[in-house]
């Protein structure tokens, strides 16, 4: 595909899904929230679970896990909203685990990751200390789901 991911951040919000370390730009987080009731949306996408009312404004709600075809969730881990703005939408994305705001060094070396064919890079690995994170490009992302 054509797109291309925009270029690295200054600074991400980490976060774990299934056991593994991502990231996404702080800039796009809007809050971080334990996981509340969903009300269900009947006839939606898989990976959209429901809606929430946060503070008067209606908020899609979508798994993460889900929606990059990871395995779903296990019970045993806690669960997190990230709420993120997208094009001018919040929407509330479900992660195991929320980490720590992390300085990303703009030199740091990258790989783009394309996990199929018909499936837009829309995640790089970036080497940050001793560990590498899949930073996720919510734009890209996002696009083709809401």
């Amino acid at each position: 595909m054509s797109e291309v991911m925009t270029p690295l951040p200054e600074r991400c919000v980490s976060f774990t899904l299934d056991g593994e370390c991502f990231g996404v730009d702080v800039l796009q987080v809007r809050e971080v929230l334990n996981r509340p009731e969903l009300t269900s949306v009947p006839g939606a996408k898989q990976f959209c679970v429901g809606v929430i009312n946060l503070r008067g404004r209606i908020l899609t709600v979508m798994d993460l896990r889900r929606l990059l075809g990871l395995p779903d969730f296990d019970a045993e881990h806690s669960e997190h909203l990230l709420v993120v703005e997208h094009k001018g939408r919040m929407i509330g994305l479900i992660v195991d685990t929320v980490g720590d705001v992390l300085n990303l060094n703009p030199e740091a070396e990258t790989t783009e990751h394309t996990r199929g064919r018909d499936v837009p890079d829309v995640m790089k690995m970036v080497h940050h200390g001793d560990r590498f994170i899949a930073l996720l490009d919510l734009n890209l992302l996002l696009e083709n789901a809401v």
